[in-house]
């Protein structure tokens, strides 16, 4: 697990609302943490560029004056994986004095993202405001690793005598999660999938491989143990391949998903039941590797395949999949499904639950 996504697992409820939970980013009362700040120090001397003070009875990330007359910049930044929040939305609690500076602002843009013209400015304050408490929609990011910056401007030729930003508290605030505190944060591990139950020698995936094939299969060795070559069609593209490597096995529900949906309350061997389960009701399918990377952990909220003529198959398999495990369902995960299958009553449903939130 990579640094940055280590950043989003300490959770708290912030706000009051039922279906809504805030990720405490940073609140600075251990350092700056994971944000990489800029400038490190003040041109050549020893004096930190930010400096963690007390300030409105807890702690704040401010930045350090400079004599120099120069244009400068002080910036605090991290790369943050939205791909499998709901809805996010970024927060940020600060204290904005002016004091000379031009303006401070939020940004967001792709992860290697470096001079201006890389960023998206988000927000912009360019009178001081005092105490200040900011949340930026970021729906249209989700699904993306983005990096995000907030930035301090001195404008050049001024010497500014003052601290001009105070930084309390950064938050990503994502819907449809609820905290359990028994929750372990999910990791594929858990979840012992490719395994060989019949001890046929043709693990999961071979079996799933052979049992989606659409014209005949050679294979590897004598045995029959490892697909060589075949031709699959593929439900999620309307594509056609014929050398296995170019597919993946794809869980309907994703590993993930499933989790978050009430798996986390599973055994070992339930877990590898699902995550093994060859059911012609479909929880295995045999599609394009890349397109399989798109999916993710996605709900059908977040994403559907790119042939629209399998969004019903695939509505009506990911429903069977979860009714036949037991797992809940988000709103807005059933609003899509509903979209999909329509108002038909004769269409069961997952029960309503928010997402559980395994990331303490």
């Amino acid at each position: 697990m990579s640094r940055c996504i280590q950043a989003l697992c300490a959770l708290v409820l912030l706000v009051a609302a039922d279906t809504a939970q805030a990720q405490i980013i940073q609140d600075f009362s251990q350092g700056t943490g994971l944000w990489k700040i800029s400038p490190q120090k003040i041109g050549r001397s020893k004096v930190a560029g930010w400096r963690v003070v007390k300030r409105g009875g807890g702690k704040a990330l401010r930045n350090s004056v400079t004599g120099s007359k120069a244009t400068y910049y002080w910036k605090v930044s991290q790369v943050f994986d939205l791909r499998d929040l709901k809805h996010p939305k970024f927060a940020l609690k600060y204290d904005f004095r002016g004091h000379g500076y031009s303006g401070m602002s939020v940004q967001i843009g792709d992860p290697k993202a470096r001079r201006k013209r890389d960023f998206t400015t988000l927000y912009a304050q360019a009178e001081a405001t005092g105490v200040q408490r900011i949340e930026l929609d970021l729906a249209e990011y989700a699904g993306q690793v983005k990096k995000i910056r907030v930035v301090l401007r001195k404008p050049r030729g001024t010497v500014e005598k003052k601290v001009g930003l105070y930084v309390h508290r950064l938050e990503l605030v994502s819907e449809n999660t609820v905290n359990i505190p028994e929750c372990k944060p999910y990791h594929r591990r858990m979840y012992r999938h490719w395994t060989d139950e019949d001890r046929d020698c043709q693990d999961t995936r071979q079996e799933s491989l052979i049992g989606s094939a659409t014209g005949a299969l050679t294979y590897l060795d004598k045995r029959q143990c490892r697909v060589f070559a075949g031709e699959w069609s593929d439900p999620y593209t309307g594509l056609v391949f014929d050398n296995p490597l170019y597919l993946d096995i794809d869980h309907m529900v994703p590993l993930k998903e499933a989790h978050e949906s009430g798996a986390w309350a599973w055994d070992a061997d339930e877990r590898r039941a699902f995550a093994n389960e060859l059911n012609p009701d479909g929880q295995l399918f045999a599609v394009q590797a890349s397109a399989n990377r798109k999916k993710g952990a996605k709900d059908p909220g977040q994403w559907l395949p790119s042939n629209e003529a399998f969004h019903e198959e695939y509505a009506r398999a990911w429903v069977n999949v979860k009714l036949r495990w037991n797992l809940t369902a988000d709103a807005n995960e059933l609003t899509a499904l509903r979209q999909i299958l329509g108002d038909d009553p004769e269409v069961q449903y997952p029960d309503e639950e928010p997402e559980v939130n395994c990331n303490q």
